[in-house]
Protein backbone atom coordinates (compact mmCIF):
# COMPACT_ATOMS: atom_id res chain seq x y z
CA UNK A 1 0.00 0.00 0.00
CA UNK A 2 1.46 3.36 -0.99
CA UNK A 3 1.20 6.63 0.93
CA UNK A 4 -1.63 7.89 -1.29
CA UNK A 5 -3.73 4.79 -0.61
CA UNK A 6 -3.05 5.10 3.12
CA UNK A 7 -4.16 8.75 3.18
CA UNK A 8 -7.30 7.87 1.24
CA UNK A 9 -8.22 5.11 3.68
CA UNK A 10 -7.69 7.42 6.67
CA UNK A 11 -9.83 10.09 5.04
CA UNK A 12 -12.66 7.62 4.37
CA UNK A 13 -12.45 6.38 7.95
CA UNK A 14 -12.72 9.96 9.21
CA UNK A 15 -15.77 10.50 7.02
CA UNK A 16 -17.49 7.39 8.36
CA UNK A 17 -16.60 8.32 11.94
CA UNK A 18 -18.17 11.72 11.36
CA UNK A 19 -21.40 9.95 10.39
CA UNK A 20 -21.10 7.98 13.64
CA UNK A 21 -21.15 11.23 15.60
CA UNK A 22 -24.00 12.67 13.55
CA UNK A 23 -26.03 9.49 14.14
CA UNK A 24 -25.28 9.69 17.87
CA UNK A 25 -26.75 13.21 17.75
CA UNK A 26 -29.81 11.71 15.99
CA UNK A 27 -29.33 13.94 12.94
CA UNK A 28 -29.09 11.51 10.03
CA UNK A 29 -32.04 13.10 8.16
CA UNK A 30 -30.05 16.38 8.19
CA UNK A 31 -26.97 14.77 6.68
CA UNK A 32 -25.14 16.87 4.12
CA UNK A 33 -21.61 17.02 2.76
CA UNK A 34 -21.14 20.24 4.72
CA UNK A 35 -22.25 18.63 7.99
CA UNK A 36 -20.01 15.62 7.35
CA UNK A 37 -17.06 17.89 6.58
CA UNK A 38 -17.57 19.86 9.80
CA UNK A 39 -17.65 16.72 11.94
CA UNK A 40 -14.70 15.19 10.08
CA UNK A 41 -12.61 18.34 10.34
CA UNK A 42 -11.96 18.56 6.61
CA UNK A 43 -13.04 20.68 3.67
CA UNK A 44 -16.33 19.82 1.98
CA UNK A 45 -14.61 19.33 -1.38
CA UNK A 46 -12.29 16.76 0.24
CA UNK A 47 -15.29 14.76 1.41
CA UNK A 48 -16.74 14.75 -2.10
CA UNK A 49 -13.39 13.83 -3.59
CA UNK A 50 -13.37 10.59 -1.61
CA UNK A 51 -17.10 9.80 -1.80
CA UNK A 52 -19.20 11.09 -4.69
CA UNK A 53 -22.24 12.19 -2.66
CA UNK A 54 -24.08 11.84 0.64
CA UNK A 55 -25.88 8.66 -0.45
CA UNK A 56 -22.50 7.04 -1.15
CA UNK A 57 -21.32 8.02 2.33
CA UNK A 58 -24.43 6.55 3.92
CA UNK A 59 -24.13 3.39 1.86
CA UNK A 60 -20.54 2.87 3.01
CA UNK A 61 -21.50 3.67 6.61
CA UNK A 62 -24.38 1.19 6.61
CA UNK A 63 -22.23 -1.60 5.17
CA UNK A 64 -19.32 -1.02 7.56
CA UNK A 65 -21.34 -0.62 10.74
CA UNK A 66 -23.82 -3.40 9.97
CA UNK A 67 -20.89 -5.80 9.47
CA UNK A 68 -19.47 -4.75 12.83
CA UNK A 69 -22.84 -5.19 14.52
CA UNK A 70 -23.31 -8.63 13.00
CA UNK A 71 -19.88 -9.71 14.21
CA UNK A 72 -20.43 -8.31 17.70
CA UNK A 73 -23.66 -10.23 18.19
CA UNK A 74 -22.50 -13.35 16.39
CA UNK A 75 -19.14 -13.68 18.14
CA UNK A 76 -20.52 -13.40 21.67
CA UNK A 77 -20.54 -16.72 23.55
CA UNK A 78 -23.86 -18.44 24.19
CA UNK A 79 -25.70 -18.30 27.49
CA UNK A 80 -26.65 -15.52 29.88
CA UNK A 81 -23.12 -14.25 30.48
CA UNK A 82 -22.51 -14.27 26.73
CA UNK A 83 -25.55 -12.07 26.18
CA UNK A 84 -24.40 -9.67 28.90
CA UNK A 85 -20.98 -9.50 27.28
CA UNK A 86 -22.59 -8.66 23.94
CA UNK A 87 -24.60 -5.90 25.63
CA UNK A 88 -21.45 -4.51 27.24
CA UNK A 89 -19.65 -4.50 23.92
CA UNK A 90 -22.62 -2.77 22.30
CA UNK A 91 -22.72 -0.11 25.00
CA UNK A 92 -19.06 0.61 24.28
CA UNK A 93 -19.82 1.00 20.56
CA UNK A 94 -22.08 4.07 20.35
CA UNK A 95 -21.96 4.00 16.54
CA UNK A 96 -23.61 0.58 16.56
CA UNK A 97 -26.22 1.64 19.10
CA UNK A 98 -26.96 4.61 16.89
CA UNK A 99 -27.38 2.27 13.95
CA UNK A 100 -30.16 0.57 15.90
CA UNK A 101 -31.98 3.60 17.30
CA UNK A 102 -31.29 6.85 15.45
CA UNK A 103 -33.83 8.42 13.10
CA UNK A 104 -33.61 6.88 9.63
CA UNK A 105 -32.25 8.80 6.66
CA UNK A 106 -34.53 10.26 3.99
CA UNK A 107 -33.36 8.19 1.00
CA UNK A 108 -35.91 5.39 0.56
CA UNK A 109 -33.42 2.72 -0.48
CA UNK A 110 -31.03 3.48 2.37
CA UNK A 111 -33.89 3.69 4.86
CA UNK A 112 -35.00 0.22 3.75
CA UNK A 113 -31.48 -1.13 4.24
CA UNK A 114 -31.31 0.35 7.72
CA UNK A 115 -34.59 -1.31 8.63
CA UNK A 116 -33.25 -4.63 7.38
CA UNK A 117 -30.19 -4.24 9.61
CA UNK A 118 -32.38 -3.48 12.61
CA UNK A 119 -34.76 -6.35 11.91
CA UNK A 120 -31.85 -8.77 11.64
CA UNK A 121 -30.35 -7.54 14.92
CA UNK A 122 -33.70 -7.81 16.68
CA UNK A 123 -34.19 -11.35 15.42
CA UNK A 124 -30.76 -12.48 16.61
CA UNK A 125 -31.13 -10.88 20.02
CA UNK A 126 -34.62 -12.36 20.34
CA UNK A 127 -33.12 -15.78 19.67
CA UNK A 128 -30.49 -15.20 22.35
CA UNK A 129 -33.15 -14.20 24.87
CA UNK A 130 -35.31 -17.21 23.96
CA UNK A 131 -32.38 -19.60 24.49
CA UNK A 132 -32.24 -18.55 28.17
CA UNK A 133 -35.85 -19.55 28.91
CA UNK A 134 -36.41 -23.11 30.12
CA UNK A 135 -40.20 -22.83 29.76
CA UNK A 136 -40.16 -22.33 26.00
CA UNK A 137 -42.81 -19.62 26.36
CA UNK A 138 -42.82 -17.41 23.27
CA UNK A 139 -44.88 -14.82 25.12
CA UNK A 140 -42.29 -14.60 27.92
CA UNK A 141 -39.44 -14.43 25.40
CA UNK A 142 -41.14 -11.59 23.53
CA UNK A 143 -41.83 -9.69 26.76
CA UNK A 144 -38.21 -10.03 27.89
CA UNK A 145 -36.89 -9.03 24.48
CA UNK A 146 -39.03 -5.88 24.51
CA UNK A 147 -37.72 -5.01 27.97
CA UNK A 148 -34.16 -5.47 26.74
CA UNK A 149 -34.68 -3.52 23.52
CA UNK A 150 -36.35 -0.62 25.34
CA UNK A 151 -33.54 -0.55 27.89
CA UNK A 152 -30.95 -0.47 25.13
CA UNK A 153 -32.73 2.45 23.49
CA UNK A 154 -32.79 4.23 26.84
CA UNK A 155 -29.02 3.63 27.18
CA UNK A 156 -28.50 5.22 23.74
CA UNK A 157 -30.77 8.27 24.08
CA UNK A 158 -28.77 11.25 25.35
CA UNK A 159 -31.97 13.00 26.42
CA UNK A 160 -33.36 10.16 28.52
CA UNK A 161 -32.95 10.92 32.26
CA UNK A 162 -32.63 7.18 32.95
CA UNK A 163 -29.76 6.74 30.48
CA UNK A 164 -26.94 6.35 33.02
CA UNK A 165 -28.96 3.91 35.11
CA UNK A 166 -29.76 1.85 32.01
CA UNK A 167 -26.09 1.69 31.05
CA UNK A 168 -25.08 0.55 34.54
CA UNK A 169 -27.83 -2.06 34.66
CA UNK A 170 -27.12 -3.62 31.27
CA UNK A 171 -23.44 -4.06 32.08
CA UNK A 172 -24.27 -6.25 35.06
CA UNK A 173 -27.62 -7.96 34.49
CA UNK A 174 -30.57 -8.43 32.19
CA UNK A 175 -33.58 -6.11 32.65
CA UNK A 176 -35.88 -8.77 34.07
CA UNK A 177 -33.38 -9.86 36.72
CA UNK A 178 -33.04 -8.51 40.24
CA UNK A 179 -30.01 -6.63 41.49
CA UNK A 180 -26.84 -8.68 41.06
CA UNK A 181 -25.41 -10.33 44.13
CA UNK A 182 -22.02 -8.84 45.04
CA UNK A 183 -20.69 -12.39 45.34
CA UNK A 184 -21.22 -12.87 41.60
CA UNK A 185 -18.96 -9.95 40.67
CA UNK A 186 -15.37 -10.76 39.78
CA UNK A 187 -12.74 -9.28 42.13
CA UNK A 188 -10.62 -6.44 40.78
CA UNK A 189 -8.17 -7.57 38.09
CA UNK A 190 -5.27 -5.92 39.96
CA UNK A 191 -5.95 -8.18 42.93
CA UNK A 192 -6.17 -11.29 40.75
CA UNK A 193 -2.98 -10.52 38.83
CA UNK A 194 -0.88 -10.19 41.95
CA UNK A 195 -1.68 -13.76 43.02
CA UNK A 196 1.07 -16.32 42.39
CA UNK A 197 -0.16 -19.80 41.46
CA UNK A 198 2.00 -22.91 41.07
CA UNK A 199 1.25 -26.18 39.28
CA UNK A 200 0.10 -27.93 42.47
CA UNK A 201 -2.64 -25.35 43.07
CA UNK A 202 -0.84 -23.36 45.78
CA UNK A 203 -1.93 -19.70 45.62
CA UNK A 204 0.04 -16.96 47.36
CA UNK A 205 -0.84 -13.29 47.81
CA UNK A 206 2.47 -11.40 48.20
CA UNK A 207 0.72 -8.26 49.47
CA UNK A 208 -1.35 -9.74 52.28
CA UNK A 209 0.94 -12.71 52.87
CA UNK A 210 -2.05 -15.07 52.75
CA UNK A 211 -1.95 -18.43 50.98
CA UNK A 212 -4.66 -20.70 49.61
CA UNK A 213 -5.03 -23.97 47.77
CA UNK A 214 -7.21 -24.85 44.80
CA UNK A 215 -7.75 -27.83 42.55
CA UNK A 216 -6.77 -28.20 38.90
CA UNK A 217 -10.02 -26.64 37.67
CA UNK A 218 -9.67 -23.73 40.06
CA UNK A 219 -6.11 -23.07 38.91
CA UNK A 220 -7.30 -23.12 35.31
CA UNK A 221 -10.15 -20.67 35.98
CA UNK A 222 -7.96 -18.35 38.02
CA UNK A 223 -5.38 -18.31 35.23
CA UNK A 224 -8.02 -17.24 32.72
CA UNK A 225 -9.31 -14.47 34.97
CA UNK A 226 -5.75 -13.24 35.60
CA UNK A 227 -5.41 -12.78 31.83
CA UNK A 228 -8.41 -10.45 31.93
CA UNK A 229 -10.89 -12.82 30.28
CA UNK A 230 -14.55 -11.91 30.58
CA UNK A 231 -16.61 -14.48 32.54
CA UNK A 232 -18.62 -15.24 29.37
CA UNK A 233 -15.44 -16.24 27.53
CA UNK A 234 -14.34 -18.31 30.50
CA UNK A 235 -17.69 -20.14 30.40
CA UNK A 236 -17.12 -20.90 26.72
CA UNK A 237 -13.63 -22.23 27.47
CA UNK A 238 -15.02 -24.44 30.24
CA UNK A 239 -17.72 -25.82 27.90
CA UNK A 240 -15.07 -26.80 25.35
CA UNK A 241 -12.49 -28.09 27.84
CA UNK A 242 -14.81 -30.18 30.02
CA UNK A 243 -17.56 -30.97 27.49
CA UNK A 244 -20.42 -29.76 29.69
CA UNK A 245 -23.50 -27.63 28.96
CA UNK A 246 -23.41 -23.84 28.97
CA UNK A 247 -25.78 -23.74 31.95
CA UNK A 248 -23.56 -26.06 33.99
CA UNK A 249 -20.46 -24.12 33.00
CA UNK A 250 -22.06 -20.81 33.98
CA UNK A 251 -23.09 -22.23 37.34
CA UNK A 252 -19.57 -23.53 38.02
CA UNK A 253 -17.89 -20.29 36.94
CA UNK A 254 -20.23 -18.15 39.07
CA UNK A 255 -19.67 -20.48 42.03
CA UNK A 256 -15.91 -20.06 41.58
CA UNK A 257 -16.25 -16.26 41.37
CA UNK A 258 -18.31 -16.26 44.56
CA UNK A 259 -15.66 -18.40 46.28
CA UNK A 260 -12.92 -16.05 45.05
CA UNK A 261 -14.67 -13.01 46.49
CA UNK A 262 -15.28 -14.73 49.80
CA UNK A 263 -11.67 -15.91 50.03
CA UNK A 264 -9.97 -12.70 48.94
CA UNK A 265 -12.14 -10.14 50.79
Amino acid sequence: MNALDSRSIRAEQSILESVDRIAEENRLPELSSRLIARHAGMAEEVVLRHMRDVDAVLDAWLESRSNRLDKLIGDAPSGRLGLIRALRDLLHAPALLSLLFCQPMDAVGLRSRLEQVRTSAQRRILERVGSLDDTGSQELTKERFEQLWNRLECAWDRNDPQRDAAVRQLQERLPWEGDPKPANKLPEITLLKRLAVNESGFVFDPVSGSSYTTNETGSYLLGLFQKGKHPADVVQDVVERYDISVRDAERDVLDFISHLRETLK
